[in-house]
């Protein structure tokens, strides 16, 4: 019988929360996570389970379907109880493909842990992680979340590598919040967890994700950054040129980058990972690193790539994250039309879409991005991701393209909103 260590999940656009909610369960335990919304890439591996969110249940043979259920209505400012028996059908079903497929996955398992899951919104704490890795107090809940759910899980009398891994991942992520409050000290010392890690390396080999799981729990500490790169490198050397390796030499990258200042090993890195599986923010990283290098027209190549990627996105639900990245990736393309490539139209272009998007997610009223996640709690999301979008750098670009356009009007206009900014 061949484990499973990876799940691939495709969606519809409508899914993405029911996707969220399954990803951050399996996370939570330890398997790699794809994500594949359009289902086009058609590989699979036998270590892999594919799934499919639908409301269409037939079968194709290589993918389970599962409905969303209630999870379609749900968002994360709930904990409700009553999407726990559709979940439960949708693993039923999973446990079922695997026999039949003869591939073990823990489904009982997971069963046995999902009204922890559920109860403790852990889905709202890895997104606030995800979604916001900044110093607010929004990150007290993200903590107490993980404490919770670790306080459960402890009381659970079985040994497995699922649940070592996912005593220890909520207490990196308690960790984590604690760096993102401040004046906080964290909640675990990093060298108790980091042997703690190492014991469950030990006890299970193959199981690469331990390895990348050290990686962050040592990778905020001073001297462990050399520690977290060589795990995440040994998590490489097993699980080889695998998509779901993209989000590992990822977070290479920004090791070498901001804490060891290593641009060539850096560049390296996001390269890897764009090459492998792209996305958004490694789509980014490529055109940060060509911006480094003052190759400006290579960079704004790849940061138009990637709002096209982001576009796609609109129209759908949009995450925070999403709306950060497609507003100040726009910004740069502006920016360096007008600075650097002289390209005042193109420069104008992007510049209005950008103040139009801008204009449209952060009124007065909840945007319905916003509202798909976190329904009533919308506005006090949607205030903190504006706070962290500045306007000022892309009123002047405006105003210096619109002047050399020579459109002295709509210069001056947005001077003053410069200004005023």
């Amino acid at each position: 019988m061949k484990e499973v260590v990876a799940v691939k999940i495709s969606y519809g656009d409508k899914d993405r929360i029911s996707f969220n909610f399954y990803a951050e369960l399996f996370r939570l335990l330890g398997f790699y996570v794809e994500e594949d919304p359009t289902e086009e890439e058609k590989r699979d591996y036998s270590y892999q389970l594919c799934l499919r969110i639908s409301d269409d249940l037939s079968e194709n043979g290589d993918t389970v379907c599962i409905q969303p259920g209630y999870l379609r209505d749900w968002n994360m400012s709930r904990s409700d109880e009553a999407i726990l028996e559709g979940v439960s059908a949708a693993l039923d079903r999973i446990q079922d493909w695997c026999d039949d497929h003869d591939k073990f996955f823990p489904c009982t398992f997971v069963k046995q842990i999902l009204p922890i899951y559920v109860k403790n919104n852990v889905l709202k704490g890895a997104m606030q992680l995800q979604y916001y890795r900044i110093k607010t107090r929004l990150h007290q809940e993200t903590e107490r979340i993980f404490q919770n759910t670790l306080k459960e899980l402890e009381a659970l009398e079985q040994d497995s590598q699922y649940l070592s891994y996912a005593k220890l991942y909520c207490k990196q992520k308690a960790n984590l919040s604690c760096y993102f409050q401040k004046e906080k000290p964290l909640d675990y010392a990093i060298h108790t967890l980091v042997d703690d890690c190492d014991d469950l390396i030990r006890q299970y080999p193959d199981f690469s994700n331990a390895k990348v799981l050290k990686g962050m729990i040592c990778e905020r500490s001073n001297d462990g950054l050399k520690m977290a790169i060589n795990s995440y490198r040994k998590a490489l050397d097993q699980v080889g040129e695998k998509p779901f390796a993209s989000h590992i030499y990822y977070w290479v990258g920004l090791l070498y980058e901001k804490f060891i200042n290593n641009q060539k090993d850096a560049a390296y890195a996001y390269r890897r990972s764009y090459q492998l599986k792209r996305k958004y923010r490694n789509i980014y990283k490529v055109g940060y690193m060509a911006e480094k290098e003052t190759d400006y027209s290579r960079a704004v190549d790849y940061y138009k790539e990637c709002v096209e990627f982001l576009e796609k996105k609109i129209r759908g639900n949009m995450d925070p994250l999403e709306i950060e990245y497609y507003f100040k990736t726009g910004v740069l393309i502006s920016f360096h039309s007008q600075r650097h490539l002289e390209d005042y139209a193109q420069a104008i272009d992007y510049g209005n879409r950008m103040m139009r998007f801008y204009e449209q997610e952060f009124s007065d009223k909840p945007s319905r991005h916003f509202e798909y996640w976190y329904g009533p709690d919308a506005l006090t999301y949607q205030e903190l991701s504006e706070r962290r979008l500045k306007c000022k750098k892309l009123y002047e670009c405006l105003a210096i393209a619109y002047r050399e356009s020579g459109n002295m009007e709509e210069s001056e206009k947005y001077w003053k909103l410069a200004e005023q900014a």
